[in-house]
């Protein structure tokens, strides 16, 4: 069962895996997840066959994007939700792109929740000037005392300027940033800006309430 569940991840379009109810991950799409592996350059140790048995919340950047996920799971494992889709970005210093996440409940035959299934695809992808903030990680500036840029992980504005304070600040798009004077002598702190947060998570709460109730 469990080899003909990852024959269908492998197969299925963009980067696919399973948790159990606990977010730990328990089947991964080998192409799709290691093809966006090398895309972002991230390092070795984190390929679809080292991540199985692994929490699904270690690989996301950012205290408040995990506890978005945490809220996306812990809303599905309530029965008759529907599933949770939403759009995000995932830039690369010279690609914007934007990827569409499906987050659905894996259930047995008796309804109990049995896991998550998470499919990410990606919907559109443009040529930009390179943007150097895109580049992590940035070895260089490990050891430096650097002030923290807020960025968010579902549409990938920032906040500047950098080192102001949570609720303070302007949130626009990278270009902008440096439009008004920003630089590359940052340390990236991943959160969730204003606006993500009402519309991939509060308006997804509300639309699953819908679904259910109707």
């Amino acid at each position: 069962m469990a080899a003909s569940f990852n024959f269908l991840l492998n197969a299925v379009e963009g980067v696919a895996y399973t948790t159990d109810p606990h977010g730990i991950i328990t089947a991964c799409g080998q192409p799709g997840w290691d093809r966006a592996l090398a895309q972002a350059g991230s390092a070795k140790g984190a390929e679809a066959h080292a991540v199985v048995g692994l929490s699904l919340l270690d690989f996301i950047a950012g205290r408040d994007v995990r506890e978005t996920y945490r809220r996306h799971m812990a809303q599905l494992a309530e029965p008759g939700r529907r599933p949770r889709v939403f759009q995000y970005r995932c830039d690369t210093p010279d690609l914007t792109r934007v990827l569409r996440m499906a987050i659905s409940a894996l259930r047995g035959p008796d309804d109990a929740l049995t896991g998550y299934l998470f499919q990410s695809v990606v919907v559109s992808v443009t040529d930009r000037v390179p943007i150097t903030l895109f580049a992590f990680p940035r070895p260089a500036d490990a050891d430096r005392d650097l002030p923290f840029l807020g960025m968010c992980s579902y549409c990938q504005q920032v906040r500047f300027p950098a080192g102001c304070a949570e609720g303070h600040g302007t949130w626009m798009e990278a270009i902008d940033y440096y439009r008004h004077g920003g630089d590359n002598a940052v340390a990236i702190s991943h959160g969730v800006c204003p606006t993500c947060f009402d519309t991939v998570v509060q308006d997804k709460l509300k639309a699953s309430l819908v679904k259910r109730e109707g």
